[in-house]
């Protein structure tokens, strides 16, 4: 079963919190960089050269940890953003659901009598009458058919 919006939200949010922990996380391991540089220039047993040469291997092997951590930041924040994108795709992509037929029956004797009643409006009060008639239609594919239609419906507004 898919995802629902709760659910996709909650995806949205975990990349959000991954974007804005990046910065934490970055600050830790930089203070654990401090700490070992730290370490390696307050030796008394190495000398300026030899300090020099563990600074540089220490910076070659902490530039890959910081990539690969920048990494899969970045790689978790996206996979949070395309899980939540394509349950959205679904939910806007799914299928109608089928409407009753004695339900549908009314609403068309009724889009019938809107349509009548627009034609026969000023402009600001067929706008107003077709917003009522959207909001107060409560099944998608009802609404739908007003999307379909909606050129129409507006021409004498216009």
């Amino acid at each position: 079963m898919g995802k629902t919006i709760v659910e996709i939200k909650e995806l949205i949010n975990k990349a959000h919190a991954t974007r804005d922990e990046a910065t934490g996380i970055y600050r830790a391991w930089r203070q654990k960089y401090d700490q070992e540089a730290g370490k390696i220039r307050s030796s008394r047993e190495l000398t300026q050269e030899g300090q020099d040469k563990l600074i540089a291997a220490l910076n070659k092997r902490k530039e890959i940890e910081v990539m690969k951590l920048a990494e899969s930041q970045v790689s978790l924040y996206r996979k949070y953003l395309d899980d939540a994108y394509k349950a959205a795709d679904k939910i806007a992509y799914a299928p109608l659901p089928k409407v009753d037929e004695e339900k549908a029956a009314r609403w068309e004797k009724s889009f019938g009598e809107l349509k009548t009643q627009v034609m026969l409006s000023d402009p600001k009060k067929a706008l107003q009458m077709i917003s009522d008639f959207v909001t107060n239609t409560d099944e998608q594919a009802l609404v739908d058919r007003v999307r379909h239609e909606f050129s129409s419906l507006i021409a004498p507004v216009i």
